[in-house]
C-alpha cells in the first residue's frame, strides 16, 4: 500500500467548487482508500502578474496502484 500526499489549489473560477470537484474525482477513483482532507485556505498569489488569490487544500489517500503508471 502506497501513502499519496497531494496539495491543491486554484485561482480561476469559484476556486472552492473547483477543489471540492477534485476531491471528488480523486473519492471515485479506484483503490483510493482512507482519503483524508485538510481545511480549505486563501493565500496571495507570488507571480508579478495580476491575479486573484488561490483557494488552497491538502490531501491524503492509500493507494495499491503503482506511483509511476
Amino acid at each position: 500500500m502506497h501513502q499519496v500526499v497531494l496539495g491543491l489549489g486554484s485561482n480561476i473560477g469559484d476556486t472552492k467548487l473547483m477543489l471540492k470537484r477534485a476531491l471528488l474525482e480523486i473519492r471515485v477513483l479506484e483503490g483510493v482508500f482512507d482519503l483524508k482532507v485538510s481545511q480549505f485556505y486563501r493565500t496571495q498569489p507570488v507571480s508579478p502578474y495580476e491575479q486573484g488569490n488561490y483557494c488552497n487544500a491538502a490531501c491524503s489517500f492509500k493507494t495499491e496502484k503503482d506511483p509511476y503508471t
